[in-house]
């Protein structure tokens, strides 16, 4: 009916599936390209003779690649950097490849045209960061291969900045776990003091001085801040308020086995062993010796249809997430499912609708691909909050892909080192709650609470559980990596610290207040003695604490304005936080001090960090798992009221940032939480194109810690100096639930 030049295929459902172009033109990041264009402005330098280029990739991570042949083949084809330059004087950035690859020739077919299919497929490139340095010691060489695999890029420069490339507080965390793993001992606060690699191996060491017990850990341990504010909540089914998740198997996992392996794991990770009891008018935590339930249960699907299918897959999920008990056990289990020859559109496209913690919304969605013909399998692994967090999930599925391998050989289950046990770190926070200087934090603590203030409310309901409702934004791909890698080196700032900037922005302008008090979800393993090493410790380590986001003194954001200045101020509003908000938990939870009555925040926010690329690059499972992005059940009973009344909650997954806002329809009508939503993508937008314009940036008084300068002082330097440009942030609260 309409010629556009696609080719598509009409399925079953209704819908059109993308098959591709009848001419040349291609589609990438939302752009419609003819890569002829972009052939004829590269042999137009002098420098090159023949130029080919498509795509590579596929979904969300399809990029444009150039093949070159030089016009002088001992000269070599021109600098990447060149080349971009050359282009960007006729064409815009969209249009610009990523990857440049030199040919000695181009490969043809027999009758003389290029032969495409033959092209070598180009690898993950590092970002166009200037001044290359290759690692000169083994000790660089180590840590910039681990970077490379953590982030995603190709390779990384000694000077390159950690921040810059798009690493954040989480995957700072995996880092240091993976350094482990080669006899490199690195904490995560000195990788934030030394963002280089160069400057990471100065420090490092080649022995670990932090304890960790290598065999069991049991008995009573007491409980941490976050696991105190649980129990606060008196939720009416408290067993049942979990995380979970969903993950396509490659190859085939036989039951038993994967009984061993999980046996292993949890041997390995003692929180997961964990009990939960009430003595007198508290509770306590207490360790197992070991975990005697079977964990796993199959069920196979063979012979139903996909919609029935995914129905009863998600019964059994539900009865797997309300089938924990805190004080009996166990607080994990496993729902393995064989699944039988059924049609289905294609989970991939369920995935992406799914965002971010948006997976309820694709319930219900046809699943699956063509490779579930025979059989292909799901494990649904699902625990008890109080026993794991964001960070928790790569290191559980790296150990139990490795003891399953291990197992299947029939070999010893040999995993890695632990780290500190929970029961240690516990025992720490405990010890340092009650430190002299503790106290001295409780006058910023009450202050920050004093700039509380009610949010506008559109209906007088409860806010309930069972009222809530989900909305999920995103940014583009092109976006969110303008936000990774061209932002930070802006004004030195951190993803939370635009993130937070534009909410604060964002909710004084609906409430038309000076302020807004939000509760700030951190990871919470930050750095508590040299003697502690918690980042390949799985347990609950999170770390809540308000902050007060606003255009008034002393808050982070603002309500129009100058963008970078408030940027700015949210940046060093942030750094001058104390102990990053862990101190907060210790005061109200573990020490004799108490809030103000009534203070609380209203909005919670949590950023879980490239938590989709933390778990692919640091799990190391080999292919063997791969989270779908689906849920199955509910992870919390909708039992009880909840604790804020919106909550927002961010990650960067299928290079997407997402943003999903948690809201109750007692409260909010849906079309306030949109606009607010909507809103809130079109400021940070704006705020990503503010710090890409040339000129826009400079340094504040965190980055110089030791100067005692103040942000006058400093714009003044700048101007009468010609200062190099900014570095990357020396901060960073991104959250992890």
């Amino acid at each position: 009916m309409y010629r556009s030049g696609d080719r598509v295929r009409w399925l079953v459902e209704g819908e059109l599936e993308f098959l591709g172009r009848v001419d040349e033109q291609v589609k990438v990041r939302g752009y419609r390209i003819e890569p002829g264009e972009i052939e004829t402005a590269l042999v137009a330098h002098p420098g090159v003779r023949a130029a080919v280029v498509n795509v590579f990739g596929a979904g969300d991570d399809r990029r444009l690649a150039a093949h070159l042949v030089p016009a002088d083949l001992t000269a070599g084809v021109p600098t990447v950097g060149e080349l971009r330059e050359f282009l960007k004087r006729t064409l815009p950035d969209f249009m610009v490849p990523a990857v440049f690859t030199e040919l000695a020739a181009l490969p043809l077919t027999p009758n003389g045209k290029v032969d495409r299919a033959a092209l070598p497929e180009p690898d993950g490139r590092r970002p166009d960061l200037d001044g290359y340095l290759a690692p000169a010691t083994a000790t660089e060489e180590l840590l910039a291969g681990i970077w490379a695999q953590v982030l995603g890029v190709d390779r990384v420069g000694i000077h390159d900045n950690f921040f810059e490339l798009g690493g954040d507080s989480i995957i700072s965390i995996q880092v240091v776990a993976r350094a482990r793993e080669f006899g490199i001992h690195v904490t995560v606060a000195q990788l934030f003091d030394h963002q280089t690699v160069a400057g990471l191996a100065t420090v490092a060491a080649s022995r670990n001085t932090a304890e960790a017990e290598q065999g069991l850990v049991v008995g009573d341990f007491p409980l941490s801040p976050i696991q105190h504010w649980f129990f606060e909540q008196e939720l009416r089914e408290p067993a049942h308020f979990n995380q979970s998740m969903l993950l396509e198997v490659t190859g085939r996992l036989e039951p038993d086995l994967l009984r061993v392996a999980m046996a292993s794991v949890l041997e390995q990770h003692d929180a997961l062993r964990s009990r939960f009891v009430r003595e007198g008018d508290g509770w306590v935590g207490r360790l197992m010796a070991a975990e005697p339930a079977d964990l796993v249960r199959v069920f196979g699907t063979t012979g139903r249809d996909d919609e029935d299918e995914w129905a009863y897959m998600d019964a059994r999920g539900q009865e797997t997430q309300a089938g924990l008990d805190l004080a009996e056990g166990p607080l994990v289990r496993l729902a393995l499912f064989d699944r039988g020859v059924t049609d289905g559109q294609g989970e991939a496209e369920a995935r992406s609708e799914a965002g971010v913690r948006g997976a309820t919304e694709a319930r219900g969605k046809a699943g699956g691909r063509d490779e579930r013909r025979g059989g292909r399998q799901l494990l649904f692994v699902v625990a008890h909050h109080m026993v794991v967090d964001a960070v928790s999930w790569p290191v559980l599925l790296e150990d139990l892909t490795v003891a399953y391998d291990q197992v299947e050989r029939g070999a010893a289950v040999r995993l890695p080192a632990k780290t500190t046990s929970y029961m240690r770190w516990s025992q720490r926070l405990t010890e340092l709650a009650g430190a002299p200087e503790l106290m001295a934090e409780a006058e910023h603590w009450r202050a920050t609470e004093a700039g509380a203030r009610p949010l506008p409310r559109d209906l007088g309901g409860v806010n309930t559980i069972a009222s809530a409702k989900e909305m999920s934004v995103s940014l583009d791909e092109e976006q969110t990596e303008q936000l990774l890698r061209d932002v930070p080196s802006a004004f030195g700032t951190q993803i939370n610290d635009v993130l937070l900037s534009v909410l604060g922005s964002v909710l004084t302008e609906w409430s038309r207040t000076p302020s807004v008090l939000v509760d700030l979800e951190g990871h919470g393993r930050e750095d508590v003695g040299d003697d502690i090493d918690v980042s390949r410790t799985v347990g609950w380590f999170t770390s809540v604490y308000p902050v007060l986001l606003g255009g008034g003194p002393g808050g982070g954001g603002a309500s129009g304005g100058d963008p970078g200045e408030a940027l700015r101020r949210t940046k060093e509003y942030l750094r001058a936080v104390p102990r990053k908000g862990q101190g907060y938990g210790l005061l109200r939870y573990l020490a004799d001090w108490e809030p103000a009555p009534g203070a609380g925040a209203e909005v919670a926010f949590n950023y879980l960090g490239q938590t989709g690329q933390a778990v692919g690059a640091a799990s190391g499972s080999g292919g063997r798992f791969t989270p779908t992005g689906r849920a199955l059940g509910t992870p919390q009973s909708v039992q009880g009221r909840r604790t804020h009344l919106i909550e927002i909650n961010s990650q960067i997954a299928l290079g997407r940032l997402g943003l999903t806002w948690t809201y109750s329809t007692e409260v909010h009508e849906e079309a306030t939480v949109r606009r607010l939503a909507q809103r809130y993508i079109k400021v940070l937008g704006d705020l990503i194109e503010y710090c890409r314009r040339s000129g826009v940036g400079g340094y504040t008084p965190s980055d110089f810690p030791l100067a005692a300068l103040d942000q006058d002082v400093l714009d003044r330097i700048q101007q009468r100096f010609d200062s190099p440009e900014p570095p990357g942030g020396t901060a960073d609260l991104g959250g992890a639930s």
